[in-house]
Parts: C-alpha cells; structure tokens; sequence
C-alpha cells in the first residue's frame, strides 16, 4: 500500500476569503420578576450560624429554637448547610422575642443569628452584636 499525501485543495482547504458568520436568532425578552411576595414571605426570617460546627449540630439546635423559646407560635426551621440555618416565623413578635436574645448560646458555644437581609454576604456574619453591663464608672464624668 503506498502512503499518498493530499494536496491542500484535495483536503479542501484554503485561506478564508469570507468569514462564517452565524444567522441572527431572534432576542428574548425576559420579564421583570414579581418579588413582592417573595419579599413578604421572607420578611420573617432569622439566618443564623454556628460557631463550631464540629461539636454544634444543626439538627440538634432546631429544637431548641421551636420548642424552648417563648413565642406563641412554633417557627418553621431548617438547615441550609455549612452550618447555617434559617427560621421562618408566623408574625413579627415572635421574631422580635428571638431577635432580643441574641447573642445565643448553645452547648457552650455562640451561635449567631440576624434577620435575613436580600443580599447576605457569604462571609456572614461580618457583625456579631453583643450586649455589655459597665459597672463601676461613675455617671458623672
């Protein structure tokens, strides 16, 4: 058998004397969504998360949030993750008596909650607030 080599135009190939160009397709108009009601579904919610996952289980730390707090009726939790979770409350003063109580604490170890905000940073939290007594400071200085 003998090896025969191809010429360029036996190959058909060449230079490009006119660029392919690709037929125009039709654009589509995407719709502006409707967040209101995302936005009223979610105005009750409390993100929250651990501080040491390892020893701090979210399963673990639902209950406590449902059943050991003073609301009058039981918040919807779940776990998201990474050791984040997210509570979904019934009105704003359930919220409210959760929110009061912040910074937490759950087997020896801070757990951190904020209302959800509509963007939160994959860093959260950036902010952890805490509540401080100053005793012996004579108030008028």
């Amino acid at each position: 058998m003998e090896n025969k080599r191809f010429s360029t135009s036996e190959k058909r190939k060449g230079i490009v004397t006119e660029p392919y160009i690709a037929p125009r397709t039709a654009r589509v108009k995407v719709l502006e969504p409707e967040n209101a009601y995302l936005l009223e579904k979610h105005s009750l919610t409390l993100r929250g998360r651990v501080k040491n996952p390892s020893i701090q289980k979210v399963w673990s730390l639902i209950p406590l949030f449902t059943e050991n707090r003073s609301t009058e009726t039981r918040p919807i939790g779940s776990n998201l993750g990474r050791g984040m979770f997210q509570f979904q409350f019934q009105n704003e003063e359930d919220l409210l008596v959760v929110l009061d109580k912040i910074p937490s604490h759950y087997a020896k170890w801070m757990i951190i909650v904020q209302r959800l905000e509509l963007t939160m940073s994959p860093y959260f939290p950036s902010l952890i607030p805490f509540r401080i007594k100053v005793q012996g400071i004579s108030v008028h200085l």
